[in-house]
């Protein structure tokens, strides 16, 4: 999973947005708020499908394609935002996985405070963090990079259908 064809690509696709509904410049700064909003949405439809807070519940979590799909929507916004920040990511997405799986080993992972720190680094505005906090959840919830990459690709696909029908 190579970060910098997913920027590339999620950049295409937020200049196709913008085209479509008129937006003007897709990275204008004005978008901020807006994606960082839709970001913490997407991070509580992401929680929500793992369902590791609802201590109350004896349901278990989501279908692996339902959780998946949430997490590509995640990364797509960050991915949004990191392009819309101009900030240039220079780490390495398999050496956060391998992390994340060492962390796992090491013992058991509480994914609540995993998700509570997601949101505080979206909240303040670190997007870079968020990416390898996104990346280390889905890891340590036992997803592939590959596996979220090709969730990404699947509803990046999804995304432009979605534009060309008018959503």
């Amino acid at each position: 999973m190579d970060i910098k064809i997913l920027l590339d690509k999620q950049r295409e696709l937020d200049i196709f947005i913008a085209k479509e509904k008129n937006l003007g410049n897709a990275y204008d700064k004005k978008f901020l708020e807006d994606r960082k909003l839709a970001l913490l949405v997407e991070v509580g439809e992401f929680a929500n499908t793992t369902r590791c807070f609802k201590y109350w519940s004896n349901k278990g979590p989501e279908a692996k394609e339902v959780i998946l799909d949430e997490a590509a929507d995640c990364l797509h916004f960050i991915l949004s935002l990191i392009n819309l920040t101009n900030i240039q990511a220079k780490f390495n997405l398999e050496d956060i996985a391998m992390s994340a799986k060492l962390v796992l080993e090491i013992g058991p992972v509480n994914l609540i405070t995993g998700f509570n720190t997601l949101f505080e680094l979206v909240t303040k505005e670190y997007w870079e963090d968020a990416l390898k906090s996104l990346i280390a959840l889905v890891t340590v919830l036992g997803f592939t990079l590959k596996e979220l990459h090709e969730a990404y690709l699947k509803k990046h696909e999804v995304n432009y259908q979605r534009q060309r029908l008018g959503y």
